[in-house]
């Protein structure tokens, strides 16, 4: 694993290429959209826009210096939601029109556990 110096080695590059990649949208979140659509990736997010939104008030910049830091939990606390993550994946497949489940004897799989016999 890297010490904490080559850690910190590695992030002007990566600092440089996040500033060029954000400047070309018209804000970090859009950027973020952008880069998860490119990837084929499901992102949920939480931005200063929403959490101002559902508060039904404009936070201040310390208010939201000390909320900005634990929103890098939102993605476990979501992604830790089965029921929640089932839930979408089936109003997904559901609008594409694709199966999300194969029939047990297409798949040969009898005990629901992906693997056949």
């Amino acid at each position: 694993m890297p010490d904490a110096d080559a850690r910190q080695a590695t992030r002007p590059p990566v600092d440089a290429a996040y500033a060029t990649y954000v400047a070309c949208f018209s804000n970090p979140t859009m950027a973020l959209l952008d880069l998860a659509s490119r990837a084929g990736i499901a992102v949920a997010y939480l931005d200063r826009g929403a959490i101002e939104a559902d508060t039904d008030r404009e936070l201040t910049d310390d208010e939201w210096d000390k909320i900005a830091y634990p929103l890098d939990w939102y993605d476990e606390h979501v992604s830790g939601s089965g029921e929640l993550n089932s839930a979408f994946l089936d109003q997904v497949f559901a609008a594409a029109g694709v199966e999300r489940y194969l029939d047990e004897d297409e798949a040969g799989d009898d005990d629901g556990s992906g693997t056949t016999a």
